[in-house]
């Protein structure tokens, strides 16, 4: 999500993975641009840039990105030209989720350098299971970590994201409204305003290099 607040008004563009499936693809939308790339990334930078003349001195960005997962390809000396061909042609095997969510942190941190008369934040809401999974599964991803394998895919995978990365959580998975209560706050805490560009996440601290993890060495 995009979520964009000014004048008591508040604008959503919806972004979340769960939900819309063109989060995750790689193939091309109708634009020509990889689906990924352009609902989780390059639409909401689009609607804030659209909104920016009304929003400047009062208004705040606060985008939806994820734990942050180790980004595919990479490096420091990644030029803007590259990832614009990454956008432009689907490369098979590559992590577009990951990539476009780890973006929108960095867009989000250059959009405060830009614009230094907003507020903007990035943050990962948590672990959440999507509505259709049975609220029982919710509860009990300790007891369903000794039989994982019988588990469908999309399942293992928050199991395992709540027995590894997210073990010290008081709560894993979250519900969508405690997902939510995350938004909520980066957008209502007044506290925000001093940290433009910043990254909200839980407390967390590296993993050693021979421990397992779902999504990032943390």
């Amino acid at each position: 999500h995009t979520h964009t607040h000014t004048r008591g008004v508040q604008l959503g563009e919806e972004s979340c993975g769960q939900r819309t499936a063109g989060t995750r693809s790689a193939s091309l939308s109708r634009d020509g641009i990889v689906y990924a790339m352009q609902v989780n990334l390059l639409g909401p930078a689009l609607l804030t840039s659209l909104l920016l003349p009304v929003m400047r001195g009062h208004g705040r960005v606060v985008n939806v990105a994820a734990a942050v997962y180790d980004p595919p390809f990479l490096t420091p000396s990644t030029t803007v030209q590259e990832l614009v061909d990454t956008s432009l042609r689907a490369r098979p095997g590559l992590n577009y989720y990951a990539l476009s969510k780890f973006l929108m942190v960095h867009y989000t941190r250059e959009l405060a350098r830009r614009e230094p008369l907003l507020t903007t934040a990035s943050l990962a809401p948590g672990v959440t299971l999507p509505e259709h999974i049975p609220s029982w599964i919710r509860e009990m991803p300790k007891l369903l970590g000794q039989h994982i394998a019988e588990l469908p895919p999309q399942v293992q995978h928050f199991v395992r994201a709540c027995l590894l990365n997210e073990a010290g959580g008081r709560v894993c998975p979250q519900k969508p409204k405690q997902a939510a209560a995350v938004l909520v706050a980066a957008m209502a805490w007044p506290e925000v305003r001093s940290y433009s560009g910043c990254y909200l996440d839980f407390e967390t601290r590296p993993l050693l290099s021979t421990m397992p993890y779902e999504y990032g060495p943390w």
